[in-house]
């Protein structure tokens, strides 16, 4: 608007016209087609209404020569009825810019060259048409943004429902190992109660596994009471998996055509109940993981037993691009990252050169 203002001041057509262009009703009338372009994006419509109607007034009271920097008030106007006003609106504002062409075009009493009509059809219809892309390309990206936003929003709530779902299996799984462990402690305190007389040494022992047995059910009671369950457990006579079944898991999957290693590294150490299962888990969703999104052919397992800790290493050489990728929020590695913040334990995820690798840490302190 500044600029238009300026330009006004210094119109080559005004001067080449003879006319004053310093005067008090030029500047009114440079005020009146510029001032309105303030309000372009509000009122598209009124704008090119008011800019048109302006310069047909002042065609009909001092002749056809117009400003240069009104031309081109106009031609924004134009412009912005397209790129902001529906596609009615626009068509009212085309029409309204070429009924005011053709009204200063009849005040010239010299007749008309077929390029005098030509040069605003270029202009102003260039001008309409470049409104109406900037305005399909506006809304094009407005309802991308809307729908990555959807997706996102699908995204989070689906990631929600898979931790749900993953801590309620969580919650059934330390259900069994909890039941199985009061069981154990129940059938000790029979028959400690059964020799207490007779077998002193023998009563001794089973007070031990009572004791045992009893440690362990605690720290599964407190980490299953951190989580939420919706449904009663199913019952389920099938014993859970620990570390030594790894071996059967590779020869399951071996039928996939995923061939599996597992290593053993370290002395062996009875593990946690729950621990032990987590760490079956964590494997088992590495492994699926490897040879249904990496579409690897080969796996290696290595299990390390230290002191305080228990390390779990998967590596593959899957190269499919849809394999999760580190830090992403896939229904696998969301029950890999439950498990282990379960024990307080570390996971990390990423891809190599060469595949795809799974480090996960748990503690072991507890352990017996």
């Amino acid at each position: 608007m500044a600029g238009l203002l300026l330009l006004s001041q210094f119109d080559p057509n005004l001067s080449a016209a003879g006319q004053n262009v310093s005067g008090l009703a030029d500047g009114a009338f440079a005020l009146a087609t510029v001032i309105p372009l303030g309000w372009r994006r509000r009122w598209p419509l009124a704008v090119v209404v008011g800019v048109a109607s302006v310069i047909v007034g002042r065609a009909l009271a001092v002749g056809p020569v117009i400003s240069f920097s009104s031309f081109l008030a106009l031609i924004v106007a134009m412009y912005a009825v397209a790129a902001h006003g529906r596609t009615t609106l626009a068509l009212i504002g085309a029409a309204v810019t070429a009924l005011a062409v053709v009204v200063v075009a009849l005040t010239d009493q010299q007749p008309s060259a077929p390029l005098d009509w030509v040069f605003p059809l270029f202009y102003f219809g260039g001008a309409w048409l470049l409104g109406r892309g900037t305005r399909r390309r506006v809304k094009h990206q407005r309802t991308l943004l809307d729908l990555n936003m959807r997706l996102e929003r699908e995204h989070e709530t689906e990631a929600r429902l898979a931790v749900a779902d993953e801590r309620a299996r969580i919650a059934r799984e330390l259900h069994d190992i909890i039941a199985h462990g009061v069981g154990v402690m129940v059938v000790h305190a029979e028959a400690a109660d059964e020799v207490l007389g007779t077998d002193p040494d023998g009563a001794r022992e089973s007070l031990r596994q009572i004791q045992t047995s009893g440690r362990q059910a605690l720290t599964e009671l407190r980490q299953l009471l951190g989580l939420l369950r919706d449904d009663p457990p199913p019952a389920s006579l099938t014993p859970q998996p620990t570390v030594a079944d790894l071996d059967h898991l590779a020869r399951e999957v071996s039928l996939t055509g995923l061939t599996a290693e597992i290593h053993i590294e370290g002395e062996r150490y009875p593990l946690p109940a729950g621990l032990d299962l987590t760490t079956y888990r964590i494997v088992q969703e590495a492994l699926t993981n490897a040879g249904k999104h990496g579409h690897a052919d080969t796996a290696r397992v290595c299990i390390r037993y230290r002191a305080d800790e228990l390390s779990v290493d998967i590596d593959d050489n899957g190269q499919c691009t849809d394999t999760p990728q580190p830090g992403n929020s896939g229904h696998g590695l969301i029950g890999m990252r439950e498990r282990v913040a379960l024990f307080g334990g570390s996971l990390e995820t990423r891809r190599g050169e060469h595949g795809y690798s799974v480090h996960a840490v748990l503690p072991t302190s507890g352990a017996p």
